[in-house]
């Protein structure tokens, strides 16, 4: 388990585009964020999802809302005729908020958008590895439930995935609330 985190994060420093990424950051990142238990599946045949977490009972949970998530995302967004244009692999983190919040420690989400303050959950597709997203989820959100955070940033995902779609809030929170609700 430990080898393949490694390796994600060896493929998160050979990345170019990586702004204040070092292999320290996320050997810091593997020791505190406790992400040891790992679930792979494959959605829509063209979706590699791993789910990461302190246990498989929480990945596969994680696993279970996201797939749930890509679903709806696949008929509510592709409605309007949008297509995929940008294939990705998703990694998901379920992490301790202290850890999620850490702003030194998570220095790569660049929180000058969020203005510094904290955040419940967070897609990250620019810094990422090549062909990769990852979404990272508090274990305690503040005002929102574990599916409502996945919806959220799965939105983001396939904002990123799908050309012609706006990479917005507004989508995304427009999604949110179809998921919710429609679940």
């Amino acid at each position: 388990m430990k080898n393949m985190f490694l390796l994600f994060c060896l493929m998160f420093s050979l990345n170019s585009n990586a702004q204040n990424f070092d292999q320290e950051t996320w050997n810091k990142f593997h020791e505190k964020g406790d992400v040891d238990y790992k679930v792979d599946k494959n959605i829509l045949g063209w979706i590699k999802v791993s789910t990461h977490s302190s246990s498989t009972e929480e990945s596969e949970m994680i696993m279970k809302h996201v797939e749930e998530s890509i679903m709806s995302a696949n008929i509510f967004f592709n409605r309007s005729g949008i297509k995929k244009c940008n294939k990705k692999n998703l990694m998901v983190f379920f992490i301790d908020d202290k850890i999620l919040n850490d702003q030194d420690l998570m220095s790569f989400l660049g929180w000058e958008k969020w203005n510094r303050l904290d955040i419940n959950g967070a897609y990250e597709g620019v810094y990422a590895p090549r062909k990769t997203g990852v979404i990272f989820i508090s274990k305690t959100p503040s005002g929102k439930d574990i599916r409502q955070l996945i919806s959220h940033e799965i939105a983001h995902y396939w904002q990123d995935t799908h050309c012609g779609l706006p990479i917005s809030e507004t989508s995304a929170w427009a999604f949110e609330k179809h998921y919710i609700e429609n679940k």
